[in-house]
């Protein structure tokens, strides 16, 4: 059964993560992995996250299940990092998922089974996982302009005039923060434009937001 399969496409971040790691030259410097790193290079584990190691180990009561929808105190306190003081926090609904492409992946699932025939629009370029992860639950993917090679900035212009074909059959794949790969942010006054086109011609906003803490801060970077 298994040598039907066809060989996936290679990640080229993770090809880049590979040859970096093969070549011998002592200069090189690895840009390809979205995570943090200090001037040595080095991934290091932030404080926080060693003190709430300790903290879980020492309050930590049980190992048993936790239900399908994960932790119910993770995803309140998620969702209050994210929406509160918004018009959507008391009509939100949190599930926690595998890290990175499981929430896409679930959320993809949940498209098609509320209507198969939704297109996905996507920015161009985008992270290598969106369009495969999309395509394989089922859904069409299109791609918006997104980058200007020339000013290194969001091409707002051309993004927005794409966006005005989206309807109501079509959700907007956006990136809340520190957008993979270019690492060009729209403005908030594009987000106000986005919003405006989704109550006017119907589709849905489906934001990314993988990077909150690590662009401007915790506060900007949710402000789309």
């Amino acid at each position: 059964m298994f040598n039907l399969l066809s060989p996936a496409q290679q990640d080229p971040i993770l090809s880049l993560s590979v040859a970096f790691r093969e070549d011998p030259r002592e200069e090189k410097m690895d840009l390809g992995i979205g995570v943090y790193k200090d001037s040595q290079g080095a991934t290091p584990i932030m404080q926080a996250v060693k003190s709430a190691q300790h903290v879980l180990a020492d309050t930590q009561t049980t190992k048993s299940y936790v239900g399908l929808a994960g932790s119910e105190g993770f995803n309140q306190a998620m969702t209050d990092l994210l929406l509160k003081g918004t018009a959507g926090y008391e009509r939100s609904a949190a599930v926690q998922t595998p890290g990175a492409s499981g929430a896409l992946r679930m959320l993809a699932d949940l498209m098609y089974l509320a209507k198969p025939i939704t297109t996905v629009w996507i920015s161009n370029p985008s992270y290598v996982n969106h369009k495969p992860v999309m395509e394989a639950a089922g859904l069409t993917v299109k791609f918006y302009p997104y980058f200007n090679v020339e000013t290194k900035t969001v091409d707002a212009d051309a993004m927005l005039d794409a966006l005005s074909t989206a309807g109501p059959d079509d959700v907007v794949l956006l990136h809340g923060c520190c957008h993979n790969p270019t690492g060009a942010d729209i403005r908030p006054e594009h987000w106000q434009a986005i919003a405006a086109l989704a109550q006017k011609n119907g589709f849905i906003p489906f934001v990314d937001i993988a990077y909150q803490g690590f662009g401007a801060g915790l506060e900007e970077d949710a402000t789309g």
